[in-house]
């Protein structure tokens, strides 16, 4: 039988990383259209850590804030607003494939991302296929750039 791990609760204060808006979203995952107003609103206040930041924000809501899931959302993002995105220019996308490289030691062992356990040289291919999507590289003209990356930690490459 599978379990699920705990979602932690929330402090308001981002620590360890925690982002607001995923951890609000996560949460509100739980419930479906048919869940009660006054159920969320429960479940949010019980997922709050108690005694931190965000528990006692929401003890000091207007009673309005506290009954109507809506409002509660509005007010959590004037309290917590969402991160704006800083998109890389093209020059430092091109200088992070640059120097993104593979190192022959590295062949074969593992990374944690996001979690999960993946192999060093798959992280490295999905970053450089992440680097090359936002170049929009359609045509390949950055696989010579790639090649000279590998080449020059000594990688022996053949085309089939």
């Amino acid at each position: 039988m599978s379990t699920k791990p705990e979602e932690k609760l929330f402090w308001g204060d981002y620590s360890a990383g925690k982002k607001p808006h995923i951890w609000f979203h996560r949460l509100e995952g739980k419930f479906d259209n048919k869940t009660p107003v006054a159920t969320k609103m429960y479940r949010f206040e019980k997922a709050l850590e108690p005694g931190r930041w965000a528990e006692l924000w929401f003890k000091n809501l207007p009673a309005t804030s506290q009954v109507d899931w809506d409002a509660l959302y509005t007010v959590f993002t004037v309290k917590w607003p969402l991160q704006k995105v800083v998109e890389s220019t093209h020059e430092e996308l091109l200088e992070k494939l640059h120097a993104t490289m593979l190192n022959k030691v590295n062949i074969g062992g593992m990374v944690d991302r996001d979690g999960d356990k993946v192999y060093t040289h798959v992280a490295w291919a999905d970053e450089v296929q992440a680097l090359t999507d936002a170049l929009d590289d359609a045509n390949g003209y950055l696989i010579p750039q790639v090649h000279h990356n590998i080449r020059k930690k000594g990688f022996a490459l053949r085309m089939s």
